[in-house]
């Protein structure tokens, strides 16, 4: 996720212009260039927002690559429609014009990991910044994986030859769980620091803002269900282990306290 990526999930204002097309015109702009460039394989990261259903799904089902979201539009949900349709003009343009190369997709749950920057500590990785803060932090149910695993997916794709024509989804073994809880496993890692983090939002706030449409859909939904997806195929046919949630955690708050960019506060 960029670093203005939950904004942009959030803001449905001039949609088409500034999140569908780019998402759209910028993928055919990237095919027209390496079918220009005689490339073997494409690797495209899109996301499990092209995969899931915010609506529409029962509560237990199991998220596959062979699913797709169809409930999103570009009025009820922009980023998760605009990732649909950036993932089938993909596949809709090899299918349509035979290119010398094929490629494969990717659809990573939210990234975290170690920051390479200070402006890499807000992008998804600011769940790990807010609760060092102790701040309040955007609090509803996702899915997090590692940005090194996500790294060796695309590593694995690009190098395997029975990647092509294929979408994996990447994401670690842990589960749905909502981004509070980031907040402990930080502080089992950090004892000597005071790590917290508060809801941004409560329950009455939400339901309340469903009702009178300040809280979209897809929001409302994230803030009461949870999506459960396989990776599976992540590690059968990449040959990715996803790490384990605390060790991506611990690695993240570590390189932003090493970075300078965070200032933990003293236990």
């Amino acid at each position: 996720m960029r670093a203005n990526g939950a904004a942009q999930i959030l803001d449905n204002s001039d949609a088409e212009n500034k999140i569908v097309r780019p998402a759209v015109e910028g993928t055919k702009n990237v095919l027209a260039s390496c079918r220009k460039a005689g490339i073997q394989r494409l690797v495209m990261t899109s996301s499990v927002a092209a995969v899931q259903a915010p609506l529409g799904k029962p509560d237990d089902h199991l998220y596959t690559e062979a699913d797709w979201n169809e409930w999103s539009t570009i009025s009820s949900d922009a980023y998760g429609y605009a990732k649909v349709q950036q993932e089938k003009a993909l596949w809709s343009s090899l299918e349509a014009e035979p290119a010398p190369f094929d490629a494969a997709v990717l659809c990573p749950s939210v990234v975290l990991g170690p920051p390479l920057t200070k402006q890499h500590t807000k992008s998804s990785t600011v769940f790990v910044r807010e609760v060092l803060f102790g701040n309040s932090l955007n609090n509803f149910n996702t899915s997090f994986v590692d940005v090194r695993d996500v790294a060796a997916a695309a590593a694995a794709a690009l190098a395997r030859p029975e990647a092509g024509g294929t979408r994996t989804i990447v994401t670690g073994d842990e589960g749905p769980m909502n981004t509070l809880e980031i907040g402990p496993i930080c502080q089992k890692a950090f004892p000597q620091y005071r790590v917290g983090g508060t809801a941004r939002y409560g329950g009455w706030t939400m339901w309340a803002g469903s009702l009178v449409g300040l809280v979209p859909q897809f929001a409302h939904a994230q803030f009461t269900r949870t999506y459960t997806f396989s990776n599976a195929r992540l590690k059968s046919a990449l040959g990715v282990a996803p790490r384990p949630l605390a060790t991506t955690v611990r690695d993240s708050a570590q390189a932003m306290i090493d970075g300078g960019w965070v200032k933990p506060r003293p236990a």
